[in-house]
């Protein structure tokens, strides 16, 4: 089991697994309410929820968590591969990648990247997304930004994401970021 040590804490990096349900649950609502006080419009009416959060977890091979020795989330990702997002029927997934002259091969799509705001600044979603781009070695990824969310648009960018520009998806609009 992989760790990860921020601010003389130690972390576990952990597959989901429903034992940790409440807490990412208590996670997400944390997160969600931080952007909310930050005018940061980006989750729409009931997304993610805890339904979601939940099957995240059942399909615990593809949620990373960073935990505490309390078993507390303090962190997740979710890869959706062969699909760009949950939330997308097989004719939507077309539309986008044809709309950028992307090649219809598979995508790993990347989302619900949480991180408390406690360890932000501190590496955390850098470390995750490389685990994944470890775990889906040579793999296209693509992950969707909203346009008030400029830490997630600096962090792809640092990433080596390529931002394609903004999509009028059906949630709203949003930067769509591939690599």
């Amino acid at each position: 089991m992989k760790s990860l040590v921020i601010n003389d804490k130690s972390f576990k990096i952990v597959w989901g697994s429903l034992a940790y349900l409440k807490s990412a649950c208590a996670l997400m609502d944390s997160i969600k309410e931080d952007f909310k006080s930050r005018n940061i419009d980006i989750y729409q009416d009931g997304y993610p929820n805890y339904e979601i959060i939940e099957n995240d977890l059942k399909n615990g091979e593809n949620t990373l968590l960073l935990i505490d020795e309390n078993d507390n989330v303090y962190a997740q990702i979710v890869s959706t591969p062969n699909e760009l997002h949950t939330m997308f029927s097989d004719e939507e997934v077309l539309k986008i990648l044809h709309h950028y002259n992307l090649p219809d091969k598979p995508y790993v799509g990347l989302c619900r990247l949480f991180v408390d705001k406690s360890l932000r600044s501190n590496g955390v979603g850098t470390f995750l997304i490389k685990q994944m781009e470890e775990k889906y070695k040579g793999q296209n990824f693509i992950f969707f930004v909203h346009l008030t969310n400029h830490n997630a648009l600096k962090l792809y960018k640092q990433l080596g994401f390529k931002n394609l520009g903004i999509y009028n998806y059906p949630f709203g609009e949003f930067y769509t970021f591939v690599k």
